[in-house]
């Protein structure tokens, strides 16, 4: 089911009512006062539960926590385990590309066989905006002016931090029309998965050890791929593309590095290679995935201003230092895998903080957890495509009490607001709140979650049943002692390769494999499964001149 997965069409109509009624019958996990219709079921892959639950509540014009249409209220329920996660599902190679949600979920799958997407929700706001001003109203020329929409907040995608918190100037680079421009940054909440699988929210502030190795010199860097604040030091590296967010006046030093991922709390080494002055307008090299740019504006130009020269080597060690949601979390961030940023924060510890504060009907997603430490991933919408109502933005908190949120984040809402679930073979949309001409909106990224109890990949690298292959070193935790003799090894019934024989009496053969019919599934009869093994593929390199090996 996964590889078909992969090549759906993703189903971008909005089956709403008839998709609620399709549901098995089971208990909510909550009921919402005013739903005047509640169906849940497990979300299935193959006809087998995967422990995530989709429940929807219907709500007419009227009732509590009702648009100024009928709404629906779509809740996805999940407790994290070895089998289930949760993956930031980001739109590109960069902080600032954007897709569909319904794109992201098929990206993800694509990229990733070890698990399937089963729901997903659009995530932080990305309303601050580089615009063509330096944040004191002039005009900037700078050779790296772009026009980008950034995240909100923290980002780490499989443990490399893209992104850190939002600095409080960025928002004087934001559009002249933007309501936030001139105003402090919001250091929005953050949803994570720590090392040992479970979740966690907090408000992480994150600095970055610079350390000039060849004379011993520390300067402190206050932000990673972030919008060129004044007076701040800000590291770029591939993911805000092949060039910095640097105005003109920026002082920037180029280093190159083996690789130039951050994670937080393990060291970046490079060296420097060039270094570029403010107003200097030469042309910068591009950067690629071994550059790391450390760009100054404003007052921190005197912290790098001659402290670095062309040849220095340099470690780069990014430390969340706070945590302004709980100080006992400071050192858990070091083992993140995952983490995306929110607008602010609905609920904390069981209580509402006192935000929003307006009587908006307001399409939204939420992302959360209960006291238990389950995960609560909800969209509220309105049940015709392209209007954009929903619950009334100061009831937020209270339905998020109801449906049983500990601590609850608002994530962005409006035209972004976007849920799919997994229903059968197909992506479903759950929400309405779409742009012009019913378009989906695009997003810098969403959070999902992935579903990895499905033919787990074997344990072993074996060979197809069919053959029998003398001294085949298995790649196992512990490869059985064969000592040469002939050795056959029945098939596995997992995705994706059957087999990769990785050396034959110590020479290497990758090409050695067996795959499985394209169109397997786990529900195939035993005899099914043996007949799709199709044998392996032996390369001539390999074989003697009698056709043996």
């Amino acid at each position: 089911m996964k590889l078909s997965v992969r090549i759906l069409t993703l189903l971008l109509c909005l089956s709403m009512l008839a998709g609620i009624c399709s549901f098995g019958v089971s208990a909510a996990p909550a009921t919402l006062t005013g739903a005047v219709k509640t169906d849940s079921a497990p979300i299935k892959i193959d006809g087998k539960e995967t422990g995530a639950t989709l429940t929807q509540y219907l709500l007419e014009k009227g009732s509590t926590y009702s648009t100024a249409a009928d709404g629906l209220v779509s809740v996805v329920e999940l407790e994290l385990s070895d089998k289930l996660t949760m993956a930031v599902l980001n739109g590109g190679a960069y902080t600032w590309t954007k897709d569909t949600m319904g794109n992201n979920v098929v990206a993800y799958n694509n990229a990733h066989t070890d698990g399937t997407v089963l729901a997903a929700i659009n995530g932080d706001p990305w309303i601050v905006h580089h615009t063509d001003y330096d944040g004191d109203g002039k005009k900037a020329t700078g050779p790296a002016v772009k026009h980008v929409s950034v995240s909100r907040g923290t980002m780490i995608i499989a443990g490399e931090l893209w992104a850190s918190h939002q600095l409080d100037d960025e928002n004087n680079l934001a559009r002249d029309d933007n309501v936030e421009r001139g105003t402090g940054a919001s250091r929005g909440p953050v949803f994570a998965i720590k090392a040992d699988g479970t979740a966690m929210i907090g408000q992480p502030t994150i600095n970055i050890a610079i350390k000039n190795t060849t004379t011993n010199v520390n300067v402190t860097g206050n932000g990673i791929n972030r919008l060129p604040a004044p007076n701040s030091v800000i590291l770029y590296n591939q993911r805000c593309g092949t060039e910095s967010f640097a105005f003109e006046d920026a002082y920037e030093i180029y280093l190159e590095c083996s690789d130039s991922a951050f994670r937080i709390g393990q060291e970046t080494k490079g060296k420097v290679v060039a270094i570029f002055k403010g107003g200097d307008t030469a042309e910068r090299p591009a950067i690629t995935e071994k550059t790391v740019v450390i760009s100054a504006r404003g007052s921190a130009i005197t912290r790098v201003t001659d402290k670095f020269k062309v040849g220095a080597t340099v470690t780069l060690t990014p430390n969340v230092i706070a945590d302004m949601m709980t100080s006992t979390q400071k050192k858990e961030w070091a083992g993140v895998t995952e983490a995306m940023a929110g607008f602010f924060t609905l609920m904390q510890k069981g209580s509402a903080t006192g935000q929003p504060g307006n009587n908006t009907h307001y399409p939204c997603t939420i992302l959360g957890l209960t006291k238990e430490g389950k995960v609560l991933m909800v969209s509220t919408t309105a049940t015709v495509d392209g209007t954009r109502n929903a619950c009334k933005m100061t009831d937020l908190p209270a339905m998020c009490k109801e449906l049983g949120f500990h601590t609850a984040i608002l994530m962005d809402g409006g035209g972004s607001t976007t849920m799919v679930t997994l229903s059968g073979d197909n992506y479903v949309r759950r929400s309405s709140a779409v742009d012009g001409n019913n378009s989906i909106r695009a997003v810098i990224h969403g959070m999902g979650v992935v579903y990895k109890g499905v033919d787990e990949e074997p344990k072993n690298i074996e060979t197809a049943a069919t053959y029998t292959l003398p001294g085949i070193g298995l790649s196992a935790p512990e490869p059985p002692d064969t000592d040469g003799a002939d050795l056959k090894v029945e098939p596995s019934y997992a995705y994706g390769y059957l087999a990769q024989v990785e050396n034959i009496n110590g020479v290497d053969y990758t090409d050695l494999v067996g795959r499985r019919d394209p169109a397997y599934t786990s529900s195939w009869s035993a005899e099914e499964k043996a007949a799709a093994i199709q044998p392996a593929v032996i390369p001539e390199l390999m074989l003697s001149e009698d056709g043996k090996l």
